[in-house]
């Protein structure tokens, strides 16, 4: 009896999702003069310093984030409900009004430290004071490069240098049959192996979206606001479509609801959303660099149009953020919910790409991946 009711679930499931693939997104750092590159070096060892005398801090800021995630894409009102009363409980809201204001004077410290490190996002040339940091970026450039010896500098190799780790990358870590990216203006097509089709958009610093052809054929690209690409794809396996977007809102505070640039970025989501919706495709995937977290309103735009995130599974920062110091989760993949049996999402790991690890990463922000199933 138990084996004909285990049969019986296994078919009904198989009924649900007849079909699953994987779906990665990586902001790559395109900031002009390897900027995103440096900081992500120069943040490295600031973090390492920060979570070391401040542990207990920077766990409790990663619980905030969760909670919050939670209460936005609950399945069930009682886990919401749940997740609300941990929310009022742990005092969520004055912490967080604590910690991630850039006048906040627990930020104090760190951010001197970062202004002691390397000269800010807007200013031209780049300056790391931190000698030890200089000496281990140009160690490191000149082995990816095998250019041991010479008078050559570290802003001569950089290109060289991040271009050999993009290909590596994309060869055996993110290797998802569709790969969303942002900030692509210094890599090209040659980076992704054979059997990858590459769109790259036109816009400042650029967006793409690469696609495994032996799963997936090309159909059709459309115009979106900003910095987004969206194509639509056929599923080889079911002939299903599918629409998949890749976007770059702009930035602003990450955590609150604040000034026009806010304005700006829920705007541009919506409109994407809107275009979206009005495409026929069984599946549809938004996979951004939203530049919020989970904090901040502009998910809920998400949440009102039917897509949802995965809340549970492998929520690991994914960028740091310069003017409090926080590594924050503002990459996202979210997936859409216009039929009677929505696709379900799943965040799957990353490993060998770390965040803020200049051997192993060619940004400052960290990919993420999930697994979609239809």
């Amino acid at each position: 009896m138990k084996w004909i009711t285990w049969c019986f679930c296994a078919l009904f499931c198989l009924s649900l999702y007849s079909a699953e693939f994987t779906v990665s997104s990586y902001n790559c750092g395109g900031l002009p003069d390897h900027y995103d590159y440096i900081r992500g070096a120069c943040m490295g060892k600031i973090f390492e310093e920060r979570y070391s005398q401040q542990a207990t801090l920077m766990k409790r800021f990663e619980k905030v984030q969760d909670i919050a995630l939670t209460i936005l894409f609950a399945k069930t009102t009682e886990e919401r409900r749940a997740a609300k009363e941990k929310w009022e409980t742990l005092k969520c809201s004055q912490f967080l009004a604590k910690i991630a204001s850039e006048n906040a004077a627990i930020n104090k410290q760190w951010q001197e430290m970062i202004e002691q490190t390397v000269t800010p996002y807007n200013v031209r040339p780049i300056v790391i004071h931190d000698e030890d940091i200089k000496q281990q970026l140009l160690d490191h450039v000149r082995d990816i490069t095998g250019q041991i010896k010479g008078p050559l500098t570290l802003d001569s190799l950089l290109y060289a240098a991040r271009k050999k780790m993009a290909k590596k990358i994309f060869s055996h870590q993110v290797t998802h049959d569709i790969i969303c990216l942002q900030e692509i203006n210094y890599l090209d097509v040659d980076l992704f192996p054979e059997h990858y089709e590459v769109q790259f958009s036109n816009t400042n610093n650029g967006n793409g979206i690469a696609w495994n052809t032996n799963r997936f054929e090309f159909l059709e690209t459309f115009d979106c606001p900003g910095r987004t690409v969206a194509l639509l794809l056929r599923d080889r396996d079911t002939q299903g479509r599918l629409f998949v977007i890749s976007a770059h809102l702009p930035g602003c505070n990450p955590f609150f609801r604040v000034g026009a640039d806010a304005d700006k970025g829920d705007q541009e989501l919506q409109a994407i959303l809107d275009i979206a919706k009005d495409v026929e495709a069984k599946v549809k995937v938004i996979a951004m660099d939203s530049n919020v977290t989970a904090t901040h309103p502009r998910l809920k735009i998400l949440k009102s149009a039917n897509y949802t995130l995965d809340y549970k599974n492998y929520l690991y920062p994914t960028c740091p953020h310069v003017g409090v110091l926080l590594n924050t989760r503002i990459d996202w993949i979210a997936v859409g919910q216009d039929s009677h049996e929505p696709p379900s999402i799943a965040n799957i790991p990353i490993s060998g790409v770390g965040l803020n690890d200049f051997r192993t990463n060619i940004s400052d922000h960290a990919p993420i991946a999930a697994t979609i199933s239809y």
